[in-house]
């Protein structure tokens, strides 16, 4: 709808299976005549809702549970490197980097923090593509980590009506397969926290983005649904905009871009204690919450369990 503003469109998601109550509510739905956008959820038992937000207060809730090592994924990344030392000053966590960027190819902001963390001994670099499901298995093997923070991603541009299956694939591999193969790697019995770096363009996409939109939000999914096999793990999806003062969108003069497409950035400062409360904040196992970071740090949540 974005590239083609004469298009309407309703998603309909049958959140607990194709069951016959459902399918008969769907067609329903789906033979209403109805213009614009619209997103309908269907139970089981034929129930239809539709998706809600509440405001999180982030000064709330907040706990000191102890965490021991946290892994990073894209952990070399301009962003998922300042995610690690945070978490290390913050939380005193032990980060493991998870990346597979030649240390050739990284920024010199990059190489000086990722120094500093060597120096004090609280860093481990392994080297893996995320897509690769026998990499990823041969470097963690059964590793235990207390938390995940999945920041690695792919960003590229795309009109929708010009993608291929192909092109589609390489974009979703490094957040969505990305994710299974790293939880298939570790021990899960000992993970706490999972949180993982989405986009807001997946809530309001714009054009030529939608590519990218798509990768996003199946990586929302994946998370929500992973918390089904997590039983004492907090699961959040962080659909944020686009960071200033780290990570590729900063680096590639992208962050301007955006202001201009109306998507105001989050501070890199303000992003990080965001995430700094999302592995302090108090939570019931096997929760498991989506939520929007916007520029101006109204972060909504909603919850899928």
């Amino acid at each position: 709808m974005a590239e083609e503003p004469g298009l309407s469109a309703t998603v309909i998601e049958l959140s607990g299976g194709a069951t016959p109550q459902a399918v008969e509510a769907a067609v329903a739905v789906a033979g209403q005549q109805k213009s614009g956008w619209h997103e309908v959820v269907i139970d089981r038992a034929g129930g239809t809702w539709r998706s809600g937000w509440t405001e999180v207060d982030l000064k709330s809730g907040m706990s000191s549970r102890p965490l021991g090592t946290v892994l990073v994924t894209g952990g070399l990344g301009g962003l998922g490197i300042r995610v690690a030392g945070m978490l290390r000053a913050r939380l005193g966590v032990r980060a493991v980097l998870l990346d597979d960027i030649a240390r050739a190819e990284l920024a010199a902001d990059s190489i000086a923090m990722l120094t500093r963390l060597a120096a004090a001994g609280d860093v481990e670099v392994l080297d893996a593509d995320l897509a690769d499901r026998a990499a990823v298995r041969s470097v963690l093997g059964g590793r235990i980590v207390n938390g995940i923070v999945h920041c690695a991603g792919e960003f590229r541009g795309g009109f929708v009506a010009d993608a291929t299956v192909s092109r589609l694939a390489a974009m979703q591999e490094p957040k969505v397969a990305g994710m299974h193969h790293v939880l298939a790697a570790v021990d899960r019995r000992a993970v706490r926290n999972l949180v993982t770096f989405g986009s807001i363009a997946a809530r309001v996409p714009h054009r030529g983005m939608g590519s990218y939109a798509l990768a996003n939000e199946l990586l929302r999914r994946a998370t929500v649904a992973a918390a089904a096999d997590l039983p004492e793990c907090s699961c959040l999806a962080f659909e944020w905009s686009l960071f200033s003062g780290a990570g590729v969108a900063h680096r590639t003069g992208a962050v301007r871009q955006a202001k201009a497409m109306g998507m105001p950035p989050v501070p890199l400062r303000s992003g990080l204690d965001v995430l700094l409360w999302s592995f302090a904040r108090s939570h019931t196992p096997a929760d498991s919450l989506a939520v929007v970071g916007t520029g101006d740090l109204s972060f909504p949540a909603r919850s899928r369990r």
